[in-house]
């Protein structure tokens, strides 16, 4: 059974881009609650076929978008498979060399940095196919896939996450400034 999934960003419909659960928190907060803009139009980011849909911050969680049950994932969505363990990540990974492990995280950044896909791509094309954010592990004898947890670098960190391995994606900015004979570095997004 796949644990329920939170959405950092969707597909949004009407536009053909990917948009950010920000976008859609702002426009709650400024509007009295009215998100008609989106709803119905949001969809999953990675196979643009589950519909999302907002669930607005009350005092026990913040607000989170996440795949409406009478929705599908398309067949090899990394949203359809359960989360891999930090060990069972590490057991995979001892498993690859240098250049796959190297093959593996650059085909995860591309796709994940490269979603705001124009309509000519075939969502059933062979990079679907073959999702480079699902893993086989084993269990005793059987292989399961897992997926490689993902998070967005403009999204914050729940003390949940501590100790677990992520993919970390996002645009950011660096500006470096002078700072007493040494240089500081920060994001900016």
């Amino acid at each position: 059974m796949v644990k329920r999934k939170q959405f950092d960003d969707f597909y949004f419909v009407k536009d053909g881009k990917i948009h950010t659960l920000d976008e859609v928190k702002e426009r709650y907060e400024k509007n009295n609650g009215d998100i008609s803009y989106f709803q119905g139009r949001m969809r999953c980011p990675e196979c643009k076929e589950a519909i999302l849909s907002f669930t607005r911050k009350t005092s026990r969680c913040r607000e989170y978008l996440s795949k409406e049950p009478s929705s599908s994932h398309l067949d090899n969505c990394s949203y359809n498979y359960d989360y891999a363990s930090k060990k069972q990540i590490i057991e995979y990974v001892e498993t690859m060399n240098d250049n796959q492990i190297k093959d593996k995280l650059e085909s995860a950044l591309n796709m994940l940095m490269n979603r705001d896909t124009s309509t000519d791509i075939s969502i059933n094309s062979q990079a679907q196919r073959d999702n480079p954010l699902i893993i086989k592990s084993s269990n005793g004898s059987n292989s399961i896939q897992r997926t490689i947890p993902i998070k967005s670098l403009s999204m914050w960190l729940d003390k949940e996450y501590k100790g677990k391995v992520f993919i970390f994606y996002g645009k950011v900015k660096l500006k470096v400034e002078p700072f007493k004979d040494f240089f500081k570095y920060c994001f900016i997004n």
